[in-house]
């Protein structure tokens, strides 16, 4: 069983900022790099408010800050973390592939999964047909009709992204007005001659052939009725929830299934700490997540300088 210092879960920009601050710091961090490597980023098209950074791709950004860990001395692997079973002095970490660590510290950065319409269909037509990124899957849909779900600013990103591959993109609202809140992207989405909204719609079902996604039932909610929509494609942009499901009875998690931390990053168990999207429930930015898992490198570092306990 390999013992570790730091084991960070999570390669996202929490966790490879974390990866570089406890590199620098003599940890020798190991970094599992969770079921979505390189986190949210990857699947957005471009960046345009990282410092030093006009507009750059979300995988090439965290392209670059991955080699910066490595070449600070952060080791990387691929893997899933299943369970953390607190020791005496330690934490043991198993992986989905049964692959077992002990580490000392750990430093929890594995971010938030896409939330679910948890509506007929969804499961059965998941990946034939049904997304949550448009970077990733939109030339899959070159000339067929995509529709997005939500209202936000990651709805409107991936519908501006799609125009590049058909030649009209149906955003699906449930309220009256869109909730982005990048006016400059409001704009663009808005007065686009591709896109077009439906407001107050929702949808109660996704049809298709059982191999693919054929169409979908929206309802409208301001007087119930219901309509059978045709479509090749439907993107989920409806937000995220914090994946702190294997956490459950380890740390005390927020109603919401948040982390919560006190006095910087810590948890409720010493040893622990936590950074990004698991803690942060309101900015939910690149750039904060950066900052909270440089936090969390370095109240792990004092966790360990000041603690006299050997790794067992």
């Amino acid at each position: 069983m390999t013992k570790e210092k730091l084991i960070i879960l999570g390669s996202g920009p929490a966790g490879l900022t974390a990866a570089i601050y406890a590199a620098r710091s003599g940890l020798g961090p190991l970094v599992i790099e969770g079921s979505i490597p390189g986190g949210q980023l990857m699947g957005t098209s471009f960046v345009e408010n990282w410092p030093g950074e006009t507009r750059i791709p979300g995988p090439d950004l965290m392209q670059q800050i991955r080699l910066h860990a490595e070449a600070r001395g952060a080791r990387i692997i691929s893997g899933t973390v299943a369970t953390i079973k607190p020791l005496e002095n330690a934490f043991q970490l198993t992986l989905t592939s049964r692959k077992e660590f002990i580490s000392q510290s750990v430093i929890i950065a594995t971010g938030a999964i896409p939330r679910r319409l948890n509506c007929p269909g969804e499961d059965i037509y998941w990946g034939k047909g049904v997304s949550t990124c448009s970077t990733c899957d939109g030339t899959f849909f070159t000339n067929k009709k995509v529709y997005v779900v939500g209202g936000g600013d990651s709805a409107l990103e991936n519908a501006l992204f799609l125009t590049q591959f058909t030649p009209q993109v149906s955003i699906i609202h449930a309220r009256d007005t869109l909730s982005a809140t990048d006016e400059n992207l409001l704009k663009k989405v808005l007065g686009h001659p591709q896109i077009v909204v439906h407001y107050k719609t929702a949808v109660s079902a996704i049809k298709g052939d059982g191999e693919r996604v054929t169409s979908v039932i929206l309802t409208n909610l301001k007087d119930q009725s219901t309509s059978t929509h045709q479509l090749d494609g439907l993107f989920l942009a409806i937000g995220h929830v914090p994946n702190t499901d294997f956490l459950q009875g380890i740390v005390t998690l927020s109603d919401s299934k948040h982390i919560v931390v006190s006095q910087g990053t810590n948890t409720s168990i010493p040893g622990i700490f936590a950074a990004g999207d698991v803690v942060d429930f309101r900015y939910r930015q690149a750039i904060t997540a950066a900052a909270e898992g440089c936090k969390a490198a370095l109240d792990s570092y004092n966790y360990l300088k000041n603690s006299t306990l050997p790794l067992n």
